[in-house]
């Protein structure tokens, strides 16, 4: 209804502004022809060029003092004005708290109280919202005033006070038995919604005093007044709603995000204390991402709220998102060294714990290159270095895929860990390193003693095809330079490391392998001899 109510208000907004043009249009060419007169020379100039200007002759930027001298002569010449004109004055004298033209305007009969301007606003709103308690108090005395009449936002007089901090109008507006206090604006939010996320403590007392307040009312987003308060860190604001009977202090937005997932994310160490103080906090409320405060504040790196998390009784530890992710996977994943520190400490932390991949934080911290959070973990007692995921890769794969020089250098100094360990499709460390053309890795993984050069995956590849086939000239010459190399190893389909650069067209690396003694040239599979015959006679300038 709130989004069908702003539409209307708009289009009216737009026909009434066309309308009011056009009337004083006529109006001010209706008077030329039948006065005759010149009013190029009168206060009030009637032409109509000068009709966008609504009040004619008078200037756009009407003040108390601009309009003094036109209010003494207002009784005089006030039927030489038109309605529009006397509409726009209303408005413009309503929006600068000049009382004396409102007073004189609004003892005629045919001056509509509730006009509307170009942006829908009407004289009540303008007055409201720049805090002009006199000309509100005026306008409240006619009796067809419309009081919550909303502008093109949907906000009303109240929600403009409010949010503006002008106690007297909103108190004198709140004096109005058909005021409706709750009225949503085309974002959803309230008088109140505003007045909290603005931090306007006195406006937020006035309104939770009237008994018809809706203190937990969500906007579109499904924030409330406590939400806004809280993400604009309103303290004083935020102490007020949190005493207040019936405020929802769980509450949760569109997002799933509660006022404490937000306050612990952000590192709001006082708002985060003001929510834990309360008994009915739900610590280990989730989002739409199953993500715990906890899980924010820790993964962030904001550590003073990840104390005051910790140190609450009843908080899970090791509660996990919708992807299997605990609050140390991502404090680890993402290299915050003092929150990882801290959820270590914890005798109750699962340091092997596996997420729907089946990574571990020690495998994130590795594949990440975060040093610092992997040397915490690496000196934990129980941490399992060599625990593989769905995929069967260990951390010092992930490390040494991933080209992460510093951690993969830290797992390869620690005692137990199996340098050639096989994923599920059969690549060791080293294959993935070659094959994924990480020089630096590779080079760890070469000078490693008891590494195997020539290990074979499922498809009998080894790290010298893998490396040759995607074309990365660096590992093929470490591996090449390294003793031992099997230059004419065959995969399952009778493919070569020759074979494989040939087919690519890794033309490079074909006239390296070309020149080395004892490469097998005609040693491939018979779907493949034609592509490498072609790539050979090719590097040779022969002709095909």
């Amino acid at each position: 209804m709130t989004e069908v109510r702003c539409c209307i208000l708009s289009l009216y907004g737009m026909m009434n502004s066309i309308v009011q043009r056009i009337v004083g249009l006529l109006q001010a060419t209706h008077r030329i022809a039948v006065s005759g007169r010149d009013h190029q020379d009168k206060s009030v100039n009637t032409h109509p060029n000068n009709a966008d200007q609504g009040v004619s002759g008078l200037p756009d930027q009407v003040g108390h003092d601009s309009l003094l001298p036109f209010t003494q002569k207002l009784s005089v010449v006030e039927e030489d004005l038109s309605y529009s004109d006397r509409q726009t004055l209303l408005l413009r004298a309503a929006e600068n708290g000049d009382e004396t033209v409102v007073q004189l305007l609004l003892k005629r009969e045919d001056v509509q109280v509730n006009s509307w301007n170009g942006d829908l606003r009407t004289p009540l709103l303008l007055a409201a919202s720049n805090g002009q308690e006199g000309v509100v108090r005026l306008l409240l005395k006619r009796s067809d005033l419309f009081v919550d009449l909303a502008d093109g936002q949907g906000r009303t007089p109240l929600s403009w006070a409010a949010s503006g901090g002008h106690r007297e109008v909103v108190v004198l507006l709140l004096q109005q038995e058909d005021i409706y206090v709750d009225l949503k604006d085309c974002q959803g939010r309230t008088p109140l919604s505003w007045a909290a996320s603005t931090g306007q403590e006195v406006a937020v007392r006035l309104l939770l005093e009237n008994e018809n307040v809706m203190v937990n009312s969500k906007d579109h987003q499904g924030w409330t007044p406590l939400r806004w308060a809280v993400e604009n860190d309103q303290k004083a604001v935020i102490r007020l709603l949190l005493v207040q009977k019936g405020v929802e202090v769980n509450s949760k937005d569109n997002d799933g995000w509660s006022r404490l997932s937000w306050a612990a994310r952000n590192g709001k160490e006082v708002l985060t204390k003001l929510l834990l103080d309360r008994e009915d906090v739900e610590v280990n409320s989730k989002d739409n991402k199953g993500r715990t405060p906890l899980s924010w504040a820790a993964g962030d790196g904001e550590e003073k709220t990840t104390i005051l998390l910790l140190n609450r009784e009843g908080v899970e530890i090791n509660s996990k998102d919708v992807d299997g992710l605990t609050p140390l996977s991502w404090a680890a994943r993402n290299g915050k060294e003092e929150s990882t520190k801290l959820l270590l400490d914890r005798e109750d932390v699962e340091v092997n714990s596996k997420d729907n991949n089946g990574r571990t934080p020690l495998s994130w911290a590795a594949g990440n290159g975060e040093e610092d959070t992997t040397k915490l973990l690496l000196n934990r007692e129980g941490v399992e270095i060599n625990s593989k995921d769905n995929n069967g890769q260990t951390p010092l794969s992930w490390a040494a895929e991933k080209g992460e020089e510093d951690t993969t250098r830290l797992l390869l100094n620690r005692e137990g860990v199996e340098i050639n360990s096989k994923d599920k499709y059969g690549r060791t460390p080293l294959s993935r390193a070659a094959g994924e053309g990480e020089e630096k890795t590779t080079m760890l993984l070469l000078n490693r003693e008891g590494v195997e050069i020539n290990s074979k995956d499922n498809k009998g590849r080894t790290p010298l095809s893998w490396a040759t086939g995607d074309g990365f000239e660096k590992t093929t010459m470490l591996l090449l330079n390294r003793e031992g190399v099997e230059i004419n190893s065959k995969d399952n389909d009778g493919r070569t490391p020759l074979s494989w650069a040939a087919e690519n067209g890794n033309d490079v690396i074909v006239q390296l392998l070309f020149g080395l003694q004892n490469i097998e040239v005609n040693a491939v599979g018979h779907l493949f001899r034609g592509q490498q015959d072609r790539a050979i006679r090719k590097n040779h300038g022969l002709s095909s």
